[in-house]
């Protein structure tokens, strides 16, 4: 490993020369008093760089000023990351950063994850933005902070004053809701990806989603994965799906959803959506973990029919059975189909569930899947060897397949004893045949990838 010293000679020249575009300097490579006006330098004469990530070093509040005027005069930057992970309690010292960053006419987006902010660090950035900030901001990082409720009303100044504002991330901070208030200002904006991962908005908040679901025409992404989502909110986002507008929708692990997402997708009211028009422009669903089992399923599939341009539906981790992947085949078969990616790994589907995949391929009708994920499904070595050489052998679209976990031990603890107890030429015997099956699974495989471009990922 090169010493820091010769590292930044070498980076300083590459900023000189123009020769980057990109620079990462993690902690790593320390940056401190002896060695920041090198950098600040050599970033001073650089023109060609867009993306800088500069976080926790050991640079005090003078520095950090520093870094910030630099950064704020630079012509081409377009992306950045600069504080350390106490910054937000550091109020002084964000600020004088900021004033600085937020000068900048080139910046674009700005990443404040992990840097401890709450709602005084918020209304620092806010009050910093309004003096400083032309509004020219497209995506904006707060993820994994310190923000709840009470940060919300900065939040919404932020959101006002950059109205070509497209990416939100807010994922992995406190906030138990979204107010009416925020859903006002994002309804107004031109916001097209929004992300609450692990914040624990509850029932309350997903109402408050459903809404700005119905009502801004841009979102496009809505992610809002493990937020403690339960009946009430589930019910109102499945009503706003059916005609949502957006491309993408994630709202995985919210284990209490079960199948409430889709109470109210009864036939009669689906049927009247659907010969108004209002169709669902989504193409990827992703309900991995939320339990929502084979009824849950069923209704899914019976919806589908107002999802014409879907083609990722993620359903691993369900507590589905044969039963209800067995439902899948209406939506998969035929040339209406436009699923291109499915996931039904993490489930119980053991030998029922691979006669169902292998009735899928076998079919000839499977003309639109590409990816097709089944880890983890109870098969044994043997059932994924079937599935394998079927898709070798009949006209089907599968490109990838991902089958992990799925080699099962050959034998129960009981027959295992008694062939202990057998003689070693037949034990001998028994090895020789498994790594014989072995040995062709190993052949049929590179026979895929070489002769039908199928990848198969199992170990």
């Amino acid at each position: 490993m090169w010493a820091v010293g010769s590292q930044l000679d070498r980076i300083s020249a590459q900023l000189k020369s123009n020769s980057i575009t990109s620079l990462f300097l993690p902690s790593f490579i320390s940056i401190n008093s002896s060695n920041i006006n090198q950098l600040l330098d050599a970033l001073s004469a650089n023109t060609s760089l867009e993306e800088l990530y500069l976080v926790d070093h050991n640079i005090n509040k003078d520095e950090l000023k520093k870094v910030g005027e630099v950064i704020g005069n630079h012509k081409s930057l377009y992306k950045v990351s600069v504080g350390h992970s106490k910054i937000g309690e550091c109020v002084e010292e964000l600020s004088g950063l900021l004033e600085g960053v937020l000068k900048s006419k080139s910046i674009r987006v700005i990443n404040f994850s992990k840097q401890s902010l709450s709602g005084d660090g918020l209304k620092t950035i806010k009050d910093v933005m309004m003096v400083n900030n032309g509004g020219e901001l497209h995506e904006i990082n707060l993820a994994d902070n310190q923000l709840t409720k009470e940060s919300i009303p900065h939040l919404i100044e932020i959101i006002n004053a950059n109205p070509q504002l497209h990416t939100l991330e807010l994922g992995e901070n406190s906030f138990n809701t979204v107010t009416d208030e925020l859903v006002e200002s994002l309804s107004k904006s031109n916001i097209k990806k929004l992300v609450l991962n692990n914040c624990p908005i509850g029932d309350h908040g997903a109402v408050a989603i459903a809404k700005l679901m119905s009502n801004n025409k841009s979102l496009q992404q809505i992610l809002l994965n493990n937020c403690d989502i339960q009946e009430l909110g589930s019910s109102h986002i499945g009503n706003s799906l059916v005609s949502w507008k957006g491309s993408v929708f994630s709202a995985s692990y919210n284990s209490s959803m079960f199948h409430h997402l889709f109470n109210d997708w009864d036939q009669t009211k689906l049927s009247e959506l659907h010969n108004q028009g209002v169709l669902s422009d989504i193409e990827s669903i992703s309900l991995k973990g939320c339990m929502i089992g084979d009824q849950g399923l069923i209704k899914i599939v019976k919806g589908i029919k107002h999802f014409p341009r879907l083609k990722v539906l993620d359903l691993a981790n369900n507590k589905l059975t044969a039963k209800g992947i067995e439902s899948l085949e209406s939506i998969l078969l035929g040339p209406d189909s436009t699923i291109k990616e499915l996931n039904i790994s993490f489930n119980h589907l053991g030998k029922e569930g691979q006669d169902i995949i292998h009735n899928w391929i076998k079919s000839g009708e499977l003309v639109s899947l590409d990816s097709l994920y089944i880890s983890s499904i109870d098969l044994e070595f043997l059932d994924l060897f079937e599935i394998a050489k079927s898709l070798g052998d009949c006209n089907n679209s599968i490109k990838f397949l991902e089958a992990m976990n799925t080699i099962k031990p050959k034998f129960d603890e009981e027959v295992e004893k008694e062939e202990n107890e057998k003689e070693q030429n037949d034990e001998e015997d028994d090895e020789d045949e498994e790594e014989t099956i072995e040995d062709q699974f190993f052949e049929l495989e590179n026979t895929l990838k070489e002769e039908k471009s199928i990848k198969i990922k199992w170990m």
